[in-house]
Order: C-alpha cells, then sequence, then structure tokens
C-alpha cells in the first residue's frame, strides 16, 4: 500500500504546482498586459502642434511666455497619456515680425504636417497669415489677436481672446459706470489692425467720450516727445492702446505733463 499512498501525495503535490503555476502567469499577465499597452502606445506617432511667432523683433519677450506656456500645456497633457494614446509634440519656429518671415514660418510648419499653428503675436502679424493657413488648410488659433476684421470669418482662424466689439462694449461699460465721461486713447498704429480697430468700436459707443491721441513706434522712434501735448484735451482719464514697452514709456512721460490722472491699459499690454 506504500506505492498507491505515495502516487496520492506526489499527484496532489502536482497538482497543487499546477494551480499555484496558473495563478503566477494570470498576475503575470495583470501585471504585464498595462506595460505592453504602454509601450504599443509609445510607438504611436506624436500629434505635431506648430508654434510661430516674433522671438527676435518687438514684443519678443511675449512670444517668450507663450511659449512656455504651451510647453507646459504640452508636458501637462503627455504625462496624462497624451490624446487618444498619441503625444504631442511643438514645433517652434520664429516668425521675425515680418510678412516674409511669417509665411516662412507657417508654410515651414504646414510642410511638416502639423495640425494647428499657435500664432501670432498681435492683430497685424495674424492677419498677414491668414491668406496662406486658409491654402494650406491649417487651423491657425490666435492667442492675442482682437480685431473684428478677422470676425465672422469663414476661414481656419479662431481666437483665445476677447474680439474688439465685445471688448470695445465692456471698456465703455466700464468708464459709463464709473461717471468718465472724456477718455483720451493713446493709440499706436504700429499694430493699428488692433488698435486702430478698437478705437473705431469706442468712438462708435460713444463719440463725445472717445478721443484719439496717435503715435507710431515702429515708424517714429522719437514718439515719446509728443506726450506733453495730451493737455490740450484736458482728459478725465487715459485709456492706453498700446504695447508693454510703449505705454511703460508713454505713462512716465504723460504722467510728468498731466499729473494724477487715473491710467488704464488693454489687453495688449498685459
Amino acid at each position: 500500500m506504500i506505492a498507491p499512498v505515495c502516487f496520492t501525495r506526489l499527484y496532489g503535490v502536482v497538482s497543487r504546482f499546477s494551480k499555484v503555476r496558473r495563478k503566477v502567469r494570470y498576475f503575470s499577465f495583470l501585471f504585464l498586459f498595462p506595460v505592453i499597452v504602454a509601450l504599443t502606445g509609445c510607438n504611436k506617432p506624436p500629434i505635431l502642434i506648430g508654434f510661430s511667432m516674433n522671438f527676435s523683433g518687438p514684443g519678443g519677450g511675449m512670444a517668450v511666455y507663450v511659449r512656455d506656456g504651451a510647453l507646459l500645456a504640452v508636458e501637462e497633457i503627455n504625462r496624462k497619456g497624451g490624446i487618444s494614446g498619441r503625444p504631442l509634440k511643438l514645433l517652434v519656429r520664429n516668425d521675425k515680425g515680418t510678412l516674409a518671415g511669417i509665411l516662412e514660418a507657417d508654410s515651414a510648419l504646414a510642410d511638416k504636417g502639423v495640425v494647428a499653428i499657435i500664432g501670432h503675436r498681435n492683430a497685424h502679424d495674424t492677419f498677414l497669415a491668414v491668406p496662406l493657413i486658409n491654402r494650406r488648410r491649417v487651423l491657425l488659433v490666435g492667442p492675442a489677436c482682437a480685431t473684428s476684421r478677422l470676425t465672422g470669418k469663414d476661414d481656419f482662424f479662431v481666437r483665445t481672446t476677447y474680439y474688439n466689439d465685445t471688448l470695445s462694449e465692456r471698456i465703455f461699460g466700464f468708464f459709463k459706470k464709473s461717471g468718465t465721461k472724456r477718455v483720451l486713447c493713446v493709440i499706436d498704429r504700429a499694430n493699428d489692425m488692433f488698435s486702430l480697430d478698437l478705437f473705431e468700436k469706442l468712438h462708435s459707443c460713444s463719440p463725445d467720450t472717445f478721443y484719439p491721441f496717435y503715435i507710431n513706434s515702429e515708424l517714429d522712434p522719437e514718439y515719446p516727445r509728443g506726450a506733453g501735448l495730451v493737455t490740450l484735451v484736458a482728459p478725465q482719464a487715459f485709456l492706453f492702446i498700446t504695447s508693454p514697452e510703449v505705454t511703460s514709456v508713454m505713462a512716465q512721460k504723460i504722467r510728468e505733463a498731466v499729473g494724477d490722472v487715473p491710467f488704464y491699459a488693454t489687453t495688449w499690454a498685459q
């Protein structure tokens, strides 16, 4: 009876060993499955997104900030698995703030197969890019373009900021509520696609409230010299429709001329 007993014990050991081995295979599969899926996802090509702004001319500081924000967003999305398992990749180009540079940068990004381009630094540069974008059928996402001249168009441009129709109503509402009846608008025509467009909208809201004071920081490097002329209007407030750099210079010069008069700025100066 020794042999049958030994066989029975051996069978039990083998049976238990087989069950353990099946459990090991099962848990190994559970562990390896997500790894396999992750490795498979790594082989998927990235989704390419273009970034086109002026890094080398006036307003280059803004381009750096917006680019860094876009890079942070890409990193955050990729840490969460990307989009449909595909990582994002940001391709950055310097459009140099010129028509030639804008066309060259956006064409190069379109040739790379980007699904969209984030750009450009202002309304003027964005307006120059739109015809090319429409021909190449690539989405252009404008983070800093508020001109109403691109509103309601059947094109490939979208924006992430207020447009001037809405912005002018909000600004007028603010001054009306505060009882301010005479506002001198410092308008930099270096970006008149935004600045002049916004002033025209403001003036249409209330012609007796908003008055223009024109400068052109791009064509006239001595533009601050005219700041003393603002005293002729005797405004109750100033509205700067100018870039951050121009706002800082003109605000200092005008403050010296008029003293304690409230200063306000638009989104361009942020």
